[in-house]
């Protein structure tokens, strides 16, 4: 559902002429209803999906303990509202994120930590109940969990693709994901030196649950350079 990742390949000798590459991506997702996706899929094919605020996900801003918030009505800023795309293209339809940023430092070192959590919306929509750290179940299996609590990696948001689907042609909703990111091509120490063009690639892709349970979308990229 919500997933960033960023990886450089660096050359070993700085004084190689071998290129760098950078890559990253992000993906937001979030659902509209139904009958708003034949208003959105034009428009989403076509915007520029890269935009880190494309998608509001309100965060608790290291203020709530963090099982606390499904359970308490203290954080109005916490509750699902409709919200429209930053993107003009795209902000004549309204949606709602099923996820939630919570943040929180740890008290005897000088760390801090995120993890995604359902939406006070999903967790009483599909009967969440909170299981093992991280882990949201209904009925005894996991539906929601964000993996980067007990391994190693970034934080990502995880859902079962049978339990949202169900909920979502129940409820006359679709998911969209819209990802964007960029990979960039250079030989650091000539461009650090203004003798070399960076190259990138842009791009973006929007996709969709249909209500058959299918993926399905397009994506778009453009490449460019500059001094």
């Amino acid at each position: 559902m919500a997933d960033f990742q960023s990886v450089s390949d660096k050359p070993e000798d700085r004084d190689s002429e071998l290129l760098q590459s950078d890559f990253w991506y992000r993906i937001n997702s979030c659902i509209i209803k139904t009958s708003d996706l034949k208003d959105l899929i034009v428009p989403g094919e076509n915007a520029s999906l890269m935009a880190p605020d494309l998608i509001y996900i309100p965060n608790n801003m290291h203020q709530a303990y963090f099982s606390e918030y499904p359970y308490r009505n203290l954080y109005p800023e916490l509750i699902t509202q409709p919200q429209t795309f930053e993107n003009k293209s795209m902000s004549k339809v309204t949606y709602e994120s099923l996820l939630r940023e919570y943040s929180w430092e740890y008290s005897d070192q000088a760390t801090e930590t995120q993890a995604y959590q359902p939406s006070r919306k999903l967790i009483q929509d599909l009967n969440l109940t909170y299981g093992e750290y991280g882990e949201w179940k209904s009925d005894y299996q996991v539906v929601f969990c964000d993996p980067h609590l007990w391994e190693q990696g970034r934080s990502r948001a995880l859902c079962s693709k049978k339990a949202l689907a169900n909920y979502l042609k129940e409820n006359n909703l679709s998911l969209i994901w819209l990802i964007g990111g960029e990979k960039r091509l250079f030989n650091p120490r000539k461009y650090l030196l203004s003798r070399s063009k960076l190259n990138y690639s842009e791009f973006s892709a929007f996709y969709y649950l249909d209500e058959f349970g299918a993926i399905k979308g397009t994506q778009n990229s453009n490449i460019d350079e500059t001094n």
